[in-house]
């Protein structure tokens, strides 16, 4: 009788042994798993500080990591220069390419720009006359609303040909720019949708 119960203390300590070594075969999966975690993480973050840019003369920029949230009315103010840029800096080879690249920034109200514009036959010395129309920005604003952007642009807008010759205009838009409006592609690359243009100032600027 003795050597019986004898055995089932046995197996009493052998159910404990194996019971505690799964619990600590467990909890150490868990921390090697954590570890892993924390290691990769760092690892992506130590990369990330890596990563830089190149500026148009061949040196390095290196990339501060901030919130998008931050950096959103920065990227409005770089949709709305890039708009401008298409619309106004132009010659007659090629400005309808720009214009097509323009219409890709917003929604119809920078085709109803164009028209009026064109209407007011802004086109004319670029289309007969071979003129460059150069873009000269003066200052730019934003105002952040919550993912809708108020940008105040301020700018001038030199047209040279054959026959005209520093015609001069000096012009002032509100812009209002939506956050996260279409996805990013390289023709809209901020991720942003201009949907409203308001012209505040638009004269033409008399020769000294």
């Amino acid at each position: 009788m003795s050597s019986f119960f004898k055995s089932l203390t046995e197996v009493n300590v052998a159910s404990k042994f194996y019971k505690g070594l799964a619990i600590t075969s467990v909890c150490a999966s868990t921390l090697a798993s954590l570890a892993v975690f924390v290691s990769s993480g760092r690892a992506v973050e130590r990369e990330r500080s890596k990563v830089y840019a190149l500026a148009t003369d061949g040196s390095v920029l290196p990339m501060v990591q901030q919130r998008s949230r931050e950096t959103r009315p920065v990227e409005a103010t770089a949709h709305v220069r890039m708009l401008l840029m298409y619309l106004f800096e132009i010659d007659r080879l090629t400005y309808k390419d720009r214009l097509a690249r323009a219409y890709d920034l917003g929604n119809s109200s920078i085709y109803a720009l164009y028209k009026e514009q064109e209407e007011g036959d802004w086109y004319v010395d670029v289309e007969q006359y071979n003129a460059r129309s150069t873009l000269i920005i003066n200052s730019m604003e934003c105002d952040d609303g919550g993912g809708r952007y108020l940008v105040n642009a301020a700018f001038t807008v030199i047209i040279n040909s054959d026959i005209t010759k520093n015609k001069r205009y000096d012009l002032e838009f509100e812009v209002v720019v939506v956050d996260g409006a279409v996805a990013r592609t390289e023709r809209n690359p901020h991720n942003m949708l201009v949907v409203q243009i308001r012209k505040k100032k638009f004269v033409e600027v008399a020769p000294k």
